[in-house]
């Protein structure tokens, strides 16, 4: 294959893969931002409440932070015996 012919490949492909790289970017963007506006409806005007350790024995409110498997997690709905690592929580930081 000449110099040419993969000069002319590349200049067809580049298109094709800046599209594919560019909704791709979009993509996780918009991911990121829905992750971002859940945690801060997570936490409500009264702010954080940070009650320590996880326990099943606890009801949680909107707002409550716990910790759970060495990561801080924040209450997305009033739960009775929902673990941190399921859809009523979201992940604050972990170590």
């Amino acid at each position: 294959m000449t110099r040419e012919e993969v000069t002319a490949i590349v200049r067809g492909i580049a298109p094709v893969l800046r599209n594919f790289v560019d909704q791709r970017i979009a993509a996780m963007r918009d991911e990121l931002r829905r992750e971002f506006e859940d945690r801060l409806r997570g936490i409500d005007h009264r702010g954080m409440t940070d009650l320590g350790p996880w326990s099943s024995r606890r009801t949680y409110q909107r707002g409550d932070a716990v910790t759970f498997n060495d990561a801080t997690w924040i209450c997305r709905a009033v739960t009775t015996s929902a673990r941190p690592d399921t859809e009523d929580w979201t992940l604050s930081s972990s170590s």
